[in-house]
């Protein structure tokens, strides 16, 4: 059944191609279509956890292509999602100057960790519902996404990081 959801995304790839000249290609329309369909990726890669931990070990033929797919891509999948951040704040600079880079900490670093903060009480409140044991110690260090209590950390640690040496490297630049 899996093999359908990847063939599901790769003719919405192939169908949504257009072949012509785009000076406009990362424009935001341009870049949500891509990363819509790394989205759908993600959300499978993250659902083929969730299912190889209920004991699912994909065995049948369809399935076979499973571990093959999460061994090829692994971590791949997430490159867009930062190349395309990297590319935003680039833009951002580049029209606004210091006045973004003033505000990124409020607008930009501060928003996603907060969200980050909301998602990790939600996991910890589940933990505490499904009576999974979690220390303090993790909660609060998953809360600067150095530990995990079952959410997915590593990203927001690795963006907020990116965030945060542009802000500390246009701060630099603009003597700010």
């Amino acid at each position: 059944m899996i093999w359908l959801f990847l063939l599901f995304v790769l003719l919405l790839i192939v169908f949504s191609i257009k072949l012509e000249k785009n000076d406009d290609y990362c424009s935001k329309d341009q870049c949500n279509v891509i990363k819509g369909v790394f989205i759908l990726l993600v959300f499978f890669s993250h659902a083929c956890q969730y299912v190889v931990k209920s004991g699912y070990d994909f065995h049948l033929w369809g399935d076979a292509v499973v571990p093959i797919y999460k061994s090829f891509m692994g971590q791949l999948i997430v490159t867009m999602f930062l190349f395309y951040s990297g590319y935003g704040i680039a833009e951002s600079i580049s029209r606004k100057g210091k006045t973004y880079v003033h505000q990124m900490l409020a607008k930009r670093i501060f928003p996603v960790w907060i969200n980050f903060c909301i998602a990790v009480i939600a996991f910890a409140i589940m933990n505490l519902i499904l009576s999974i044991h979690m220390e303090w110690k993790q909660f609060f260090l998953s809360l600067i996404c150095w530990e995990s209590i079952g959410n997915s950390n590593w990203y927001i640690f690795i963006i907020l990081l990116c965030y945060l040496n542009a802000y500390v490297a246009f701060k630099l630049l603009y003597h700010c």
